[in-house]
């Protein structure tokens, strides 16, 4: 496309717009992603895309009515074949398992690499992770469709439901039907800290699921910005602080 044309187009499409803190690695993880993701998906999605990334901060606009069409597209394969995603989610997995390997390999021989080395490494980890981000940028799809469409029709379809109670009704529907791991890991930090909370003996209790909860998680303190990972004796020792500073009597 030429520069006139590039304009009119940025000018003429509705866009949806997403905004995050990020580093550049996550910024061009996005990018690839959204490109490599018609790999896996039809081809006319998405046919233009604008990413801006400044001062750590990642902007993306993406084409509103493609992310719809690109939603109906998926929807549609799904209700003819119910195991279509599921079969997407393999090579998604031992994507993500090989950029995982290669990213701790390279991470634990930076000492003993020359520099084109570690470039080298580091290419081969950005490569592993944009077929990672393909499939995950593809299904952002479902965002501007909950937000904007599934409103308009429920209202329509569910005329008689109370609005304020209409969203509610939308959120229990579209619950998965099983518990996601994050959300097995809050019940689990939330339940010890009840647990903890009414015990006779809260100091040894406390103790013993800082241990339980630091071997069954790895813990980050993350967003897009940047990822911290914890030890389990960090993570111990942080839940313990947690604990002293917002223990409540419970009688």
């Amino acid at each position: 496309m030429r520069y006139n044309e590039v304009i009119k187009e940025i000018r003429d499409t509705g866009w949806w717009v997403e905004e995050s803190p990020a580093t550049h690695q996550v910024a061009e993880w996005a990018w690839r992603g959204f490109i490599d993701a018609n790999k896996h998906f039809d081809k006319k999605h998405l046919s233009i895309g604008v990413f801006v990334y400044q001062k750590d901060f990642l902007s993306e606009f993406t084409p509103h009515n493609e992310k719809i069409s690109q939603f109906n597209f998926i929807l549609e394969k799904f209700l003819r074949d119910s195991h279509y995603l599921s079969k997407k989610i393999i090579p998604w997995r031992k994507a993500t398992r090989q950029a995982i390997k290669d990213g701790w390999q390279l991470i634990g021989s930076l000492e003993r690499l020359s520099r084109s080395k570690v470039a080298e490494g580091y290419s081969l980890f950005i490569r592993r992770l944009s077929d990672f981000g393909a499939i995950a940028a593809a299904l952002e799809c479902v965002d501007p469709f909950t937000e904007d469409e599934l409103p308009k029709i429920s209202k329509e379809e569910l005329r008689q439901v109370n609005p304020h109670i209409l969203n509610k009704l939308l959120a229990i529907m579209s619950a998965p039907e099983k518990l996601s791991f994050m959300e097995r890991e809050r019940i689990d930090y939330l339940s010890s800290l009840l647990k903890i909370a009414i015990s006779n003996n809260s100091t040894r209790l406390s103790k013993k699921f800082a241990r339980k909860l630091s071997s069954k998680y790895h813990w980050l303190a993350t967003h897009y910005g940047a990822a911290i990972s914890k030890t389990p004796e960090q993570f111990e020792s942080d839940f313990l602080k947690f604990i002293q500073l917002r223990y409540i009597n419970v009688t």
